[in-house]
């Protein structure tokens, strides 16, 4: 019986992170909530749910989006047109802040105080905020 619960524990964050398997994080040593605060979280998970967002918001127009540029190439391949760096933030209609660049503090000022405009979760953890920029 403790080997099952045991074995349900490990396999309770995989179910959680649904097609996202990378953001399950073992339980038995603090889970994704710890995992947050101790190592980079995010290796693109979601950003193909944030990429259709922006296509809903943006009502099926072609939009350029900002997003921190290591995860610029991942996320163009879903993105509903452009992708540009999080530098040329003021020629974008949306920005993608994802959960491993916030970690790094790396949100755009202008963005910390707004309340985002969609966000794409997996297992408890808003892994993508985006943002309506224009």
């Amino acid at each position: 019986a403790g080997a099952l619960v045991a074995l349900g524990l490990q396999l309770w964050p995989l179910a959680l992170a649904g097609p996202f398997p990378l953001a399950a994080y073992n339980p038995l040593v603090g889970g994704v909530r710890f995992a947050e605060r101790a190592i980079p979280v995010g290796w693109g998970d979601g950003l193909d749910v944030a990429a259709e967002r922006i296509r809903e918001l943006a009502g099926g127009r072609t939009v350029v989006t900002a997003i921190w540029s290591p995860l610029r190439v991942s996320f163009g391949a879903h993105a509903p047109g452009p992708v540009i760096s999080e530098r040329q933030i003021a020629q974008a209609d949306f920005y993608v802040d994802y959960v491993h660049a916030r970690q790094r503090r790396l949100t755009p000022r202008q963005l910390v105080s707004r309340t985002p405009d969609a966000v794409v979760t997996i297992g408890g953890v808003e892994y993508a905020r985006i943002y309506r920029l224009r």
